[in-house]
């Protein structure tokens, strides 16, 4: 039992890798890491708390919106409000969909919702930076979304 908490334990360090590179702009340093620990464990378990692309899929999309930040807090000093939003959720998606809790799919909602909105605006304002990672961002939603409905 002890190794479906392993998995939770590195999502939640990417998560939170990538709140502290949005809010100081340092590089990501254990993201990748982190993803690699995931696909080794992945390999040896006999059963994962959730099917194992999904896993593998949220660990990938977090890796992914990792750099993504890096390039947007590089390139932008004013934080946009439903990044930090998006940003913020990751921590509490991730632990609800590893942890099978059928209270997420508001919250799921509430995120496309957001992640809808704050890509209109990028493209409005012509945010490379903020597009891309409106982007990785919305492909975590797909690898959360699919693991959810289809582990439920």
């Amino acid at each position: 039992m002890k190794r479906n908490n392993d998995y939770l334990e590195i999502l939640l360090k990417q998560c939170d890798e990538i709140k502290e590179i949005l809010n100081s702009g340092k590089k990501a340093s254990c993201a990748s890491v982190c993803y690699g620990e995931i696909c080794q464990r992945l390999t040896k378990d006999f059963l994962p708390p959730v099917e194992r692309e999904d896993i593998a899929s949220i660990s990938y999309a977090l890796l992914e919106t990792c750099r993504r930040c890096s390039e947007y807090a590089s390139t932008n000093n004013k934080k946009n409000e439903n990044i930090l939003y998006q940003i913020n959720q990751l921590h509490c998606l991730t632990k609800c969909v590893l942890e099978k809790k059928k209270t997420c799919e508001d919250e799921i909602r509430r995120f496309v919702s957001v992640n809808f909105k704050c890509g209109n605006e990028f493209e409005r304002i012509d945010n490379k930076a903020g597009v891309m990672l409106n982007n990785s961002l919305r492909d975590y939603i797909l690898a959360i979304q699919t693991a959810f409905f289809k582990n439920l």
